[in-house]
């Protein structure tokens, strides 16, 4: 057995292992990469594997840095089975449609087009529900295991008899955190011979969920006092859900009397439709509301934009409207023509609520640029911006260390991926001395055998 470390190594981004066992190739993830230019760089490259020998790919969840590149996949020749959960499939069809789509107009080199998407389809041969064991090929089984970061997500553990004895090899994906709205929590295997973990913020910790939504309404309440508007960039897939949640807990106790509420997401109204037909996914308190008659992303004063006009009148409002839309890190979508007006206005609040990669616009905002560049204009920053990093669907250190203490026989070889160096570093260091792990942050590229 060996592992082919082909992306979210160094980075947190553009996440693909290439899982080597039993005389089978499997592909965990085959993400997009996305920030600084020569790491966005790659989705262009030749991959480095043959596509046409992959046998499978197992999905960890529907993310464009996990699921991005499953198009280009097989456009260059890849005839196998992928693995997913229904949620996850679904959601995965939304994006990657949006995301050919947007290619189409923007791109003059796209990676892959609509027929492209409706093959990843096509190949999409099984779709368990968490915690079922999916025997994959003679020799090798999977179980997809709750994983806690956005809706669907999982952490796969596969299950490979060589050589006469059994070995459990677990890939974390992205772990969320316990406690977060809507989703159940992660819910990790045990006993596994060799893991594969992500570090996005394997050096730090957050602040808990309680105290998280008190900040975003402190945060609310200063851009109120400011006079004007509120641009919250948010992924479209999860966080914008998420804030959703926070709001409507505030609408609900009289709290947002001051705003209107825009969500400028067609994408993310998509994703609320498949929420809504995989009800089993929620956690207790999500099905207690809905139970209820209580929607948690309906209420009033949410207003849901359509078209690119309606989009655009939102920034005509002087004051009182708070406008959730993707992209998080605001490279791409509607976040982007709303902050190229509003970010030189002083009274503006842009409120992140979470990780910022290196190169991107939203890094660059968070870490206090006083001018940016926008689609070719020069943007000068005056707005106020806030940084609630409680918000992130990523489990932070202390949690990752419980994690991976649960999931883990002692001593077993642990490969540290998804983070950028300190993070990475950090997270491998403790889980050396705290779990006792043989850790190693591997290389772009890099391959590992597992004897």
């Amino acid at each position: 057995m060996k592992i082919r470390f082909c992306g979210a190594a160094g980075t947190v981004t553009g996440s693909c292992h290439l899982f080597e066992a039993a005389g089978k190739k499997i592909l965990v993830d085959c993400g997009l990469f996305q920030g600084e230019p020569d790491v966005a760089a790659r989705n262009h490259a030749d991959f480095p594997f043959e596509p046409r020998e992959i046998d499978a790919v197992v999905v960890t969840h529907a993310h464009i840095d996990h699921i991005g590149r499953l198009p280009r996949l097989v456009r260059k020749g890849f005839r196998g089975v992928i693995v997913a959960t229904k949620a996850t499939a679904e959601l995965a069809g939304v994006s990657l449609l949006d995301s050919a789509e947007a290619a189409r107009r923007d791109d003059r080199a796209p990676l892959y087009d609509t027929t492209d998407v409706s093959a990843v389809w096509e190949r999409i041969a099984h779709k368990p529900a968490m915690g079922e064991q999916l025997a994959l090929f003679d020799g090798v089984a999977v179980t997809l295991h709750p994983a806690g970061h956005i809706f669907g997500a999982v952490s796969p553990l596969f299950e490979v008899e060589e050589g006469g004895r059994t070995r459990r090899v677990l890939f974390s994906g992205d772990i969320g955190r316990n406690g977060t709205p809507i989703i159940r929590d992660p819910e990790p295997p045990e006993l596994a011979d060799v893991l594969v973990i992500e570090s996005t913020y394997g050096d730090r910790d957050h602040k808990t969920m309680k105290d998280s939504g008190e900040e975003l309404f402190l945060a609310l309440e200063k851009a109120a006092a400011d006079g004007g508007n509120v641009l919250v960039p948010a992924f479209a897939l999860g966080r914008v859900q998420e804030v959703l949640y926070h709001l409507n807990d505030f609408a609900e106790a009289g709290l947002l009397e001051k705003f209107h509420v825009f969500l400028d997401s067609p994408l993310a109204s998509r994703f609320l439709a498949v929420f809504r037909n995989n009800p089993d996914l929620f956690d207790e308190d999500a099905k207690m509301l809905l139970a209820g008659g209580d929607d948690p992303f309906r209420f009033e004063r949410l207003h849901i934009t359509a078209g690119s006009r309606e989009s655009r009148e939102i920034d005509d409002y002087k004051d009182g409207a708070i406008v959730v839309a993707p992209s998080g890190m605001c490279e791409t979508g509607r976040i982007r023509h709303h902050l190229a007006r509003l970010l030189p206005r002083p009274e503006t609040d842009v409120i992140f609520l979470g990780f910022q990669g290196r190169g991107t616009l939203g890094r660059a905002l968070v870490e206090g640029a006083k001018r940016v560049e926008i689609d070719g204009r020069s943007v000068e920053v005056r707005a106020r911006i806030h940084t609630l990093g409680g918000f992130s669907a990523h489990a932070g250190k202390s949690e990752l260390l419980a994690w991976a203490r649960r999931a883990t026989c002692p001593g077993a070889p642990c490969f540290v991926v998804h983070g950028e160096s300190r993070p990475a570093r950090s997270l491998a260091e403790a889980l050396a001395s705290d779990p006792g792990l043989q850790t190693h942050v591997p290389k772009h590229l890099e391959t590992v055998g597992l004897g």
